[in-house]
């Protein structure tokens, strides 16, 4: 649910067991909108509520419920205010905000594995749709060479710069943009962690931007959804070359056919 709610603005979701709360702002609510989660609703048989959220300090709550992410003894992704904790090989510290790619998701775990396994060392990396800055961070931390990081949204680019100067990691470029400016390249990785319908649009764009042995990580799919981002990775002349999956989300390493 919360991908295919991905296609319209909403700024974060939640889920506790069978609930799914997605936030949007006021000004974006729109009858266009109320009759696509009619929709949604009558197809899969939802309940669908909606109430304004009174304006309350968003930090504190923030605070009481957000956690330590911890991937084996290799990452730890913590708060300012959470206590040190010694045994982990990277630690990112993060202000907790409503932006995605806090670590807390699936699919940043499963990119920041691949990141741990097939070292950045040296390479040129992009991470589209960066959200708070965690791969693009980790990818630095891991020797990455010269790497870009964008967004759509103005707050996630002001996150990601403060969330590198405050893990003391410089990204060489941190710019607001989409599928239309996209870096020029050549780069040998580019990160994508993003919805399945920006994936479809964007990826004939990014293969193209790929040294001739670069690969593309693309995560933000749901297992339902390989078949048809294999067929638009094949039309750019890639090929997946692995996947991991947790849950029901999906990351995939493809690479251009021509160097597998």
């Amino acid at each position: 649910m919360i991908a295919l709610l991905g296609d319209w603005p909403f700024s974060g979701f939640e889920t506790e067991e069978s609930l799914v709360k997605a936030y949007i702002p006021e000004s974006k609510d729109s009858d266009v909108l109320a009759q696509a989660l009619r929709q949604l609703s009558e197809r899969f048989g939802l309940t669908i509520e909606a109430e304004t959220i009174p304006d309350i300090n968003w930090n504190a709550r923030w605070e009481e419920s957000y956690k330590p992410v911890e991937i084996d003894d290799f990452l730890r992704i913590s708060a300012p205010f959470h206590p040190e904790v010694e045994g982990f090989a990277h630690e990112i510290v993060l202000i907790p905000e409503m932006s995605f790619g806090t670590g807390h998701h699936e699919t940043t775990y499963l990119m920041s594995t691949y990141l741990r396994d097939y070292s950045p060392f040296g390479k040129t990396c992009f991470d589209f749709g960066t959200g708070t800055g965690v791969l693009a961070i980790l990818a630095k931390m891991l020797g990455a060479g010269h790497t870009i990081a964008s967004d759509i949204d103005e707050r996630c680019v002001s996150s990601t710069k403060e969330n590198s100067s405050r893990n003391g990691v410089e990204l060489e470029e941190i710019f607001q943009g989409t599928e239309d400016n996209l870096p020029e390249g050549p780069l040998d990785l580019i990160l994508a962690n993003i919805n399945r319908s920006v994936l479809v649009k964007t990826i004939p764009s990014l293969a193209n931007r790929l040294t001739d042995h670069g690969e593309l990580w693309l995560s933000g799919i749901l297992d339902t959804d390989l078949a048809m981002i294999d067929e638009v990775a094949n039309t750019s002349s890639l090929v997946r070359v692995e996947q991991r999956q947790k849950g029901k989300w999906l990351a995939c390493r493809y690479a251009p056919k021509n160097t597998t």
